[in-house]
C-alpha cells in the first residue's frame, strides 16, 4: 500500500489519508504509537501527537473501519482505548505481566482493557464460557465433533446429553 508508513503530522492530514486508505478498501488502520517500529529499528522516532491519534480513530469509525494501535507502553495502550482504538496489540515486551506466551498475553490484556477479565478463563457458573464437549477428538476424527455430550453457554448448560 502506497501509505504504508506514512506519519501525518496535523489532524486534518490524518483525516485525508484516513479516507484515501478507506476509499482504496483497505480491511482496517494500524497506527504506530510505539517508539520504535520493526521498519525503523533500531532507529526510534517521534510518535504520531496525541490530536492526530485521536483524529485517525474518529475519522476511521466514520467510515466502519477497525483501529489498531501498535503500542510499547502501559500509558499508551489506556491512551489508545480512550480514544476508541478496537484493538492493542505488542504488549509482551512491556513487561507489565509475567506470562510464558504471548497469544496468551495479547489475550488477557484485552480482557482488562475490556473489563472482563474476572469474568473469563474458567469454567464455572456466572462465568462468560462457552464450551463444546464431545465424545471423541475431533483432532483424530472429525466425525468426534457430532457427539456432542454438553454445551455450555456463558458459564450455563444448554445442552446435556451426558446423563443419556
Amino acid at each position: 500500500m502506497a501509505n504504508a508508513g506514512v506519519f501525518p503530522d496535523t489532524p486534518e492530514e490524518a483525516r485525508a489519508l484516513v479516507r484515501e486508505l478507506v476509499a482504496a478498501g483497505v480491511d482496517y488502520i494500524k497506527i504506530i504509537v510505539a517508539h520504535s517500529f520493526i521498519f525503523t529499528y533500531p532507529e526510534k522516532f517521534e510518535p504520531l501527537a496525541d490530536d492526530v491519534l485521536e483524529a485517525i480513530v474518529d475519522e476511521a469509525h466514520k467510515h466502519g473501519t477497525w483501529v489498531m494501535a501498535h503500542i510499547d507502553s502501559a500509558p499508551d495502550a489506556i491512551k489508545m482505548v480512550g480514544y476508541g482504538a478496537d484493538e492493542i496489540d505488542h504488549l509482551i515486551a512491556m513487561g507489565l505481566v509475567e506470562i510464558p506466551d504471548e497469544s496468551a498475553y495479547d489475550e488477557l490484556f484485552q480482557l482488562i482493557i475490556l473489563g472482563i477479565d474476572d469474568r473469563v478463563g474458567t469454567v464455572k457458573e456466572g462465568m462468560l464460557a462457552d464450551l463444546l464437549i464431545v465424545d471423541g477428538d475431533p483432532s483424530a476424527k472429525i466425525d468426534d465433533i457430532d457427539a456432542v455430550s454438553m454445551v455450555l453457554r456463558e458459564g450455563s448448560i444448554v445442552v446435556d446429553n451426558m446423563l443419556s
